[in-house]
């Protein structure tokens, strides 16, 4: 079953089991899919939908810390609850363990750009796609190079 498909079938129980912010969220996701696939002309694949779907995530997380920042713990907890929801559709993040395993062979890999952030970042992203956050990346990275970019 197709990332695509997942998403309409889990929208259409969520329907029939009356979960509706489980509803709402799958249908947000969906339109924005639909949105991309129409503005592309073309069908998206499992990896378009997952970067979509790892895109909101990364808003809701944005927004998060806004409604934290402002007091407003009753979006902060639905943030929370979409964010969950959503994370099922994308792939296992990467344990510190691992990311910093890939890292390190990355830099011993391109032993001339090893002091370059910037370009350890990019080889890095390419390596685990979908698997960690930029952010994360790049404290690990900085971290690992002992530099205070």
């Amino acid at each position: 079953m197709t990332l695509k498909e997942q998403l309409q079938h889990d929208q259409k129980q969520a329907m029939k089991e009356k979960q509706q912010e489980t509803l709402e969220t799958l249908r947000g996701v969906w339109a924005l899919v639909r949105k991309e696939e129409i503005d592309g002309q073309k069908e998206l694949t499992d990896v378009d939908v997952e970067s979509i779907i790892q895109r909101q995530v990364k808003q809701l997380q944005d927004a998060k810390r806004d409604f934290t920042s402002g007091g407003r713990e009753d979006l902060v907890e639905k943030a929370d609850r979409e964010i969950t929801l959503l994370s099922q559709y994308l792939p296992a993040q990467m344990t510190d363990e691992e990311l910093d395993t890939t890292i390190q062979s990355i830099l011993t890999a391109h032993g001339d750009v090893a002091k370059n952030v910037g370009a350890v970042m990019g080889a890095v992203m390419k390596e685990v796609k979908g698997k960690a956050d930029g952010n994360r990346v790049r404290q690990r990275v900085q971290a690992l190079l002992g530099s205070g970019e």
